[in-house]
């Protein structure tokens, strides 16, 4: 009788079958039922490295591209072995600490393609320079929401027409990139700038130099749809605010002191949503409009007021002039008496509510 002949368990591409198999499952709860079946002598270290990160709370999410965060900088030990079964990785969120740059450079010369969707940068941990972190921030890819703190030198670090970035936040930060700035105002893709806590002096000069271009129509801004501001000192908003035709603005959001705001915006032609946030008014007099003309705006949010009784009146006595409103929402227990809500229900076709819980963009720091 002939023996069949049988071929060695090792002359297969084990690995590479499994490897197939995982990355053609549609969910990771898939994977873990496929990986957990097999022997362990089957699993080659890649796939067990990638069991164990699916196993963890904080692992592996949203299969096949490999989502991680700031979390898993904890599983460093699975990550690394894991690499040769993943084709990609995305990372929610790449804060400027030693470690994580050090993870995008591993990752890159694996020649996987890092996906990061957010990136906060912040001030520069000890031990770490700006080209350290200006060379990790060209190593990822598909960045969308970008933010700088303290220093925004940076912003050049991050390919404009590579990312696609649409959001823009700077906070603390002493001076504005001025032409990095423009770059990304110009390249099509923002959509929404963030700026908070401005009182530097150096700032206020970029800024206002930015402004003036704004004003002068040569920054393509017309898809910029949502602009937030903190205002703080001599810093005065009104010529921004007087150009906001130049914009496509859908919601803005202010906040600090912002007196002659009011009076500004009362002849917007494009604004749908006004959100007044840790509102501070005082002068009255400085509230008087100075562009006239028809208003879009449909919706004006509250959210904590510091005010005089003088200014807080004259900025109800401008939005209530406001024929375009449909609602107003009050959403913070320290406005004195409902001020807002007993002065808009004297318009009948507004609605008046009184909100929880402020909207996603204007939420407060605590």
């Amino acid at each position: 009788m002939t023996q069949r002949s049988q071929t060695a368990t090792s002359a297969l591409d084990v690995d590479g079958i499994v490897d197939a198999i995982v990355h053609s499952a549609p969910a990771p709860s898939d994977i873990i039922n496929f990986l957990g079946a097999l022997p362990a002598d089957a699993r080659s270290p890649a796939v067990s490295a990638v069991l164990g990160l699916l196993n963890h709370p904080r692992g592996l999410q949203h299969w096949p591209v490999a989502h991680l965060d700031d979390a898993c900088i904890d599983k460093w030990d699975l990550v690394g072995p894991a690499m040769p079964a993943l084709r990609s990785v995305s990372i929610a969120n790449v804060p400027t600490r030693a470690r994580w740059l050090q993870f995008c450079e591993h990752v890159a010369h694996c020649l996987f393609k890092i996906l990061v969707r957010r990136a906060t940068v912040e001030p520069l941990a000890p031990g770490l320079t700006k080209d350290e972190v200006a060379h990790g921030l060209r190593l990822c890819t598909s960045l969308r929401d970008v933010g700088f703190s303290s220093d925004a030198s940076l912003l050049s670090a991050v390919p404009t027409q590579a990312h696609h970035v649409r959001q823009l936040k700077l906070t603390n930060v002493a001076r504005l990139p001025t032409d990095a700035l423009m770059q990304w105002l110009g390249s099509g893709c923002a959509e929404a700038l963030i700026l908070r806590i401005l009182t530097v002096t150096g700032f206020n000069e970029g800024f206002n130099a930015l402004v003036q271009r704004f004003v002068d129509g040569r920054l393509p801004l017309r898809q910029l749809s949502v602009l937030e501001i903190t205002f703080r000192n001599a810093m005065s908003p009104r010529t921004l605010l007087a150009s906001l035709d130049l914009f496509k603005m859908v919601t803005l959001h202010l906040q600090g002191n912002l007196s002659c705001v009011v009076g500004a915006l009362s002849g917007t032609p494009v604004l749908d949503e006004l959100n007044f946030q840790r509102t501070a008014l005082s002068n009255a007099m400085d509230m008087q409009p100075v562009v006239r003309g028809p208003s879009a705006v449909r919706r004006v949010r509250f959210h904590r007021r510091s005010v005089s009784d003088a200014g807080f009146d004259a900025m109800l006595h401008i939005i209530l002039r406001l024929e375009s409103i449909e609602s107003t929402t009050h959403w913070a227990k320290d406005i004195q008496d409902d001020a807002v809500l007993r002065a808009m229900t004297t318009l009948g076709h507004v609605t008046v509510t009184k909100g929880l819980s402020s909207p996603r963009l204007a939420s407060p720091r605590r």
